[in-house]
């Protein structure tokens, strides 16, 4: 927990533990009291808590963390990118907390690029992983017309279909 300017105290972690404990009836619940945690510090703490806590989380939820956890890490108000002059990967230590590798991490971020349809899709195993990675990097529009005009019409995108429409947008 981390006292409040108005006396009360904010739970980091320990919320299934805090609701245990009062259903069992004890008012006092034993606690570690960080004074040192600021606002990021403890939006990463509960990040990383939910995270620890579901295994088997759907990959818009793993993709949304994740892009949070790299933000999370980025406004600190501190440099990111070196740590006692060697060069931190942020990706890298997101995946590393979370038992994944860099480019796992930076594929799940890319479907945060997505139509909400297509994630959707994607969570439901209707649309593949990599495939979807690869529409993320198609504009809105152009996932709005493939959802509508291809996808739901029974036409399933395969990574050539995306190639060709992402050197269209380009042109």
């Amino acid at each position: 927990v981390r006292p409040l300017d108005n006396g009360k105290y904010q739970i980091l972690a320990g919320r299934n533990r805090t609701r245990a404990s009062r259903v069992c009836g004890k008012t006092d619940i034993p606690a570690i009291v960080r004074e040192d945690i600021d606002d990021i510090g403890a939006a990463m703490i509960m990040l990383d808590t939910n995270l620890e806590q579901r295994p088997h989380l759907s990959y818009s939820e793993k993709a949304y963390a994740y892009k949070m956890r790299v933000e999370l890490g980025r406004s600190q108000g501190k440099r990111t990118d070196i740590d006692g002059g060697r060069k931190v990967d942020v990706l890298s230590e997101v995946g590393k907390d979370n038992n994944e590798s860099r480019r796992t991490v930076a594929y799940l971020i890319r479907l945060t690029y997505l139509i909400i349809p297509l994630i959707e899709m994607v969570d439901d195993g209707l649309l593949g992983f990599k495939i979807g990675v690869a529409i993320s990097y198609l504009s809105s529009e152009t996932q709005t017309r493939l959802y509508h005009d291809y996808i739901l019409q029974g036409i399933k995108p395969n990574l050539k279909h995306i190639s060709k429409l992402r050197e269209l947008e380009k042109n």
